[in-house]
């Protein structure tokens, strides 16, 4: 912009003009510094998650995106496609080539949309192509499979770059039934194929209601080797902490990798309470592993095994449960003793020779013949 005022003026009009900048600026970074909690319900708003009995998942809902969004088969890179702004406020446009739109923007390209309260534009000082995107305020990004929600933005096009903070995000793939959701107070993305997030919470199940979530210090998505890694990591079930982990790796998709699954709770009249933690051991394609340890509190420790073949005709599953140490069984060995050794001295000596192991073992196989 250009500045056509008196000489007498100018030291005045200056110092305006400055601090006006400053506090535009200190304004803008306060946005982006400001933390935000976002409840379950915002989360699911944000996200475009819509509740459904009939929706044919456990989750009982799904993410529901533009028609604009899922119409487009093929993503083109975003510098090679015509994209159309749009701003209900002001446009201001400096001297040092950047552009300030504000009041519902709206960025739209063939499979993307992205709004904000506020956009800035910079471009290249030699090629004058835009290179570089702030987005500040109500961020939304969407892109086939994906949304992500935010305070503030920026986007980088030469990198393929994108920093954000306060983000809510959601990830799937086509013909996926994995839905990875998940918030951080700040995320780092490059080449859309690896995130860096800080303080962030991840989980598979609705975004409403989940069942479970991890919540890290810092994460890692991989969406190439479609897998998450978090580091000093909590497995909170039903709003209740279970598991403490300084690392823990888990698939984000329909790929099945060796590792801990989501733990149980139990409870049984004649067992008590129990928790679990299974661990799965991705043998080959075709046959995998099971192996659960459960703590009762009226029995102690059980061992659950469930071994898995899968061949061209048949399948088979070999199931074995084991309590070495059964502590309401030696209970009932103690109390039968006390009581009936004087009259039946037989029973009671056999039962006092009897083990504390308790065991099941099983053999189920279905083959196609012809």
């Amino acid at each position: 912009t250009k500045l056509n005022l008196p000489m007498k003026h100018w030291p005045y009009k200056l110092i305006s003009l400055l601090t006006l900048c400053y506090l535009t600026a200190d304004a803008n970074n306060e946005v982006k510094h400001q933390s935000i909690n976002y409840t379950q319900q915002e989360i699911a708003q944000k996200l475009d998650w819509v509740t459904s009995d009939d929706s044919g998942n456990l989750c009982r809902g799904y993410y529901q995106q533009p028609e604009s969004i899922t119409n487009v088969s093929v993503l083109t890179a975003p510098d090679t496609t015509p994209t159309e702004i749009h701003a209900d406020g002001s446009t201001t446009l400096s001297s040092d080539g950047t552009t300030t739109l504000n009041d519902n923007v709206v960025f739209t390209q063939p499979g993307r949309i992205v709004n904000a309260d506020k956009a800035i534009i910079h471009r290249d000082k030699t090629t004058k192509k835009i290179n570089h995107i702030t987005l500040i305020g109500n961020v939304v990004i969407r892109k086939p499979d994906s949304i992500s929600a935010a305070s503030y933005a920026e986007i980088n096009l030469d990198t393929n770059f994108t920093s954000i903070d306060n983000a809510i995000f959601h990830q799937t793939e086509a013909g996926d039934d994995s839905n990875l959701w998940g918030t951080a107070k700040h995320s780092e993305r490059y080449n859309d194929e690896t995130s860096i997030l800080q303080h962030t919470q991840m989980s598979l199940c609705s975004p409403k209601n989940p069942f479970w979530k991890i919540r890290a210090s810092s994460a890692k998505i991989d969406e190439h080797k479609v897998f998450a890694s978090a580091y000093n990591a909590t497995l909170w079930v039903k709003g209740i902490p279970v598991l403490y982990t300084p690392y823990i790796n888990f698939p984000i998709k329909d790929k099945r990798k060796t590792g801990i699954l989501a733990p149980s709770f139990l409870f049984s009249d004649n067992s008590g309470t129990g928790y679990s933690i299974p661990f799965y051991w991705n043998l080959a394609p075709n046959y995998d592993d099971v192996i659960t340890p459960t703590w009762f509190t009226q029995r102690g420790l059980q061992i659950r095994n469930s071994f898995r073949l899968l061949t061209d005709s048949s399948t088979s599953t070999f199931y074995l449960s084991m309590i070495p140490d059964d502590l309401l069984f030696n209970d009932f060995k103690n109390e039968m003793i006390n009581k009936y050794s004087d009259s039946q001295p037989e029973y009671t000596n056999a039962l006092a020779n009897s083990s504390n192991t308790r065991g099941y073992a099983s053999f189920q196989n279905s083959t196609q013949l012809g």
